[in-house]
């Protein structure tokens, strides 16, 4: 994956700045933000079995209702029953999360896919950093938007 060790070792460090950027206070920001009324609660009514219309593809709201469904699995959380709850009841951080997970992980995608392209590791280095450092995708990561998915996702077909 990485030819040296110098080059894993600083690939390891922005990756896990990406994920401290990501994830530190992920449960301090209050309810949702943005679209998050939109997509997570749409995951939501997936998982709970209500109806509704979206025009929109339902990969994220497919991917926010699995993310509410196994943060609630975890064995320290205490939440009543996920059925008698509320979109509103709900911890963000039950559908933040995996956005914070997956924003990480695109910084690793950058770097494999500038990498592949240009064959030189200190470029793709470079790229891997300003990828954890964006602000852009560090909004798009703290919050359940869909943008992040495409822009993953779309990466990941690439490679």
């Amino acid at each position: 994956v990485f030819s040296n060790y110098k080059t894993f070792c600083i690939g390891l460090l922005i990756l896990i700045g990406s994920f401290t950027l990501r994830f530190l206070y992920l449960s301090d920001i209050p309810g949702p933000m943005f679209d998050e009324v939109f997509y997570p609660a749409w995951g939501f009514k997936y998982f709970t079995g209500e109806n509704y219309y979206s025009v929109h593809p339902p990969l994220a709201n497919y991917l926010y209702a699995a993310s509410i469904w196994i943060y609630n699995q975890l064995p320290w959380i205490d939440l009543a029953s996920i059925d008698s709850l509320t979109f509103e009841q709900l911890p963000p951080i039950s559908y933040r999360w995996l956005n914070a997970l997956f924003g990480s992980l695109l910084c690793l995608l950058a770097y494999f896919f500038a990498d592949a392209i240009w064959k030189n590791k200190n470029f793709a280095l470079i790229v891997c950093f300003f990828v954890a450092i964006d602000g852009s995708l560090l909004v798009d990561s703290r919050f359940a938007l869909a943008n992040l998915y495409v822009v993953f996702f779309g990466l990941l077909a690439l490679l």
